[in-house]
Parts: C-alpha cells; structure tokens; sequence
C-alpha cells in the first residue's frame, strides 16, 4: 500500500477511535482528543525523520510552524479569558473558541503545507482526522459548533500566517516540484470529498408547555461521486451530524444534550466551469438520518428515531492543484423532527407531552475535494 494511502488510513482509525471514545458523558472522550489532536502537528516531522521529502527544510519548518503554534496559542487563549463562554457539560467558562480543534487543523494545516505538494491523499486524510477531533469535542458536550468551528479557522489562519513568517525570514526560493500549481483542464471524473457543514435551524418545537429549541448544529461527512455527463455527477454521502438542544418551560432555559445523528444521502451534483481553476456547482440530495440516544439527566426528553432529509446547496470550488479544490456552499435541508416530553424536575416539565414538526435549516457547508 503506497505510504500517503496508509497515513490515510491511520489518520481514520485514529479519528474512529476518538468518536468511539465520545459519547457517553465522561471525561474519557475528552483525554482521547487531549492526546489526538497533537498527532497532525507531528506527522511531517517524522516524515522528514524517516527520510521523507517535505516543503521545508529542517530550520524553516521550526521556524515556520513555531510561529503558527505562537499565532494559534495567543489568538484561542485571548478569546477564552475575553468571552467567558460557559461549557455545555458546566465545568468551567472556557467554551469559546475550541483550543482542541484550533489545535488539530493547525496540525492538518501544516501538514497540508509540508506534504500536500506530493499527494492530496495527506491533505484530505489531515483534515478528516481534524474534522474528527472538533466533532469529539462537540459530542462530548465541551464544545458547541460554534466553538469549534471558531477553532477550526484559528488554526487555518494563524498556520499561514506562521508560513508567511518563515518564509520572510528564508526567502521564496522553495524546489519547484514542491509548489502546488493547476496545471491544465480535466474532465468530469471520479471524486471523494471531505464536507463541513454548520447548519442554522428556522425552527421550534412545542410540546405542551416545554419549548424545545435545536441551535447551531454541525455536520462532518464523507462523500465520494461518479461521473454521469461532462458536467453530471451521481455522489453519495455518509455523515454524522451533531444538534445542541435547550428546553425553554418558561421559567428557565436549560442546555439539555447534543442530539447526534448518523445518515446517508444520495443525489445529483452539476458543476459549470468559470475557468481553469473556478466552477460553479449545484447539488440536490435526499436520505436519512438515524438519531441517536439523547444523553438526559432523567430521560424526560426523547427524540424520535430518525428522519428522511431533503438538501439543496449552490456553490463553487475553486482548484488549488490538478486534483485537489476546495468549495463552499450555501443551501437549505428541510427534514422532520420528533419529539416526546415527561414530568421532570430537571428541566421544569409539567405535563407529559409530544410533538411532531417540519424542520428547516440553512446550511453553510465546506468542502475538501480530491479527484481520482
């Protein structure tokens, strides 16, 4: 197996073993991610170690990086003593942004600068291993989406800005085979991308006298497409998808639990070239969703068991090299979301209760694509 493929690999297990640590409201998911979300940050070092070819030479990778951990440390601990956020487990005021994913994409950033040049397998297998670390984080109620998603471009940003810095210092006389460059027009052809997506719920839902309100949820999924047309893709995706739920009854409102839900989705994908690097693209894609167990303190919430999704986006991707782009994207999901209440103390529940309802969201999606 060639050596960017079995990194891959690696970096997937390792991102399935923090997942499978979260869950379960114990502070092991949290010890799982404070160890994982290093492991990027390493990994051209020993690359290089082992004789491996990166960007950088020995002293402007230090340089370089060092000033991208300097950036990223400041910028995340001068927004934690700024905004006071609470967590949503209630273990201190330190919520906002995610150090942990601040962490883990600088590392996939920085991976990205020093290997992406030889195969864009080490890129998307960097950013799948982040995009684990933050959702972690985000089900093992130390984060809501926001926090991470603030961490996550921290991280991106401060690691240029530490390359920017190294590379002042040592000049810009890189090896040119390790310059990324689109080379020339390609055709419609296989595809597997890593997506992102924050999506901003236009909904609540009134059982009795209970509001449950859902908050910014976010969603990390796989996808991988086949071509139909020149311009036609059929793709399919598997995600998990990460919702925080408060419950308002009037006298307070209370943090309850992320709602986590793991779908599949299938549908077209066009895209319309602007030039050799720009496309414009649309998708349309329908599935469903299975909901996980809602972590309550009496289980006096319960979510229904699933739902059928609907999601619509429009976009563009712009190509960094012949076989890697990145894309955004803005659409709408439309689903429906269940629910049933007890009697509880804890949330201030008066009356058994249930609703049903039609759910709408916005959806701010992101997109690392590689092309086979």
């Amino acid at each position: 197996m060639p050596a960017r493929k079995l990194i891959v690999l690696l970096l997937s297990l390792l991102t399935a073993a923090s997942l499978s640590a979260a869950g379960s409201g114990t502070p092991r998911g949290s010890k799982a991610a404070d160890v994982l979300e290093y492991a990027p940050a390493l990994l051209p070092w020993a690359v290089k170690a082992a004789g491996g070819e990166t960007r950088s030479g020995w002293a402007r990778m230090g340089v370089s990086q060092a000033a991208g951990a300097a950036f990223t440390a400041g910028l995340v601990e001068s927004l934690k003593l700024t905004v006071h956020e609470t967590r949503p487990d209630g273990s201190d005021d330190r919520a906002f942004p995610s150090g942990h994913a601040a962490i883990a994409f600088m590392g996939a950033t920085m991976i990205e600068r020093e290997l992406g040049w030889r195969s864009p397998w080490y890129t998307l297998g960097a950013y799948t291993f982040a995009t684990g670390i933050a959702m972690e984080r985000v089900i093992d109620r130390r984060h809501r989406p926001v926090d991470v998603i603030a961490g996550a471009g921290i991280g991106i940003l401060a690691t240029h800005l530490g390359y920017i810095v190294g590379d002042a210092i040592f000049g810009s006389d890189l090896p040119e085979r390790t310059r990324l460059r689109v080379t020339t027009d390609r055709d419609n052809i296989p595809f597997v991308s890593l997506e992102t997506a924050m999506l901003i719920p236009m909904y609540k839902l009134h059982a009795g006298t209970a509001c449950i309100i859902p908050e910014l949820a976010l969603s990390a999924g796989l996808k991988g497409g086949v071509p139909l047309t020149d311009n036609l893709s059929l793709h399919m995706q598997l995600a998990l998808q990460s919702t925080p739920i408060y419950i308002d009854c009037g006298t307070r409102h209370t943090y309850v639990a992320p709602l986590n839900a793991l779908g599949i989705e299938i549908g077209p994908s066009y895209s319309m070239p602007l030039s050799n690097v720009i496309e414009l693209t649309g998708e349309l894609s329908g599935g469903y969703y299975k909901n996980f167990h809602l972590r309550t303190d009496d289980n006096s919430i319960r979510p229904g068991s699933g739902t059928g999704i609907g999601r619509v986006t429009i976009g563009a991707q712009w190509r960094l090299t012949d076989r890697m782009a990145v894309g955004a994207h803005f659409g709408y999901q439309i689903s429906r979301s269940e629910f049933s209440v007890s009697p509880s103390a804890a949330y201030a529940i008066q009356a058994p209760a249930s609703v049903s309802a039609t759910a709408g969201a916005l959806l701010i999606n992101i997109s690392t694509k590689v092309s086979f």
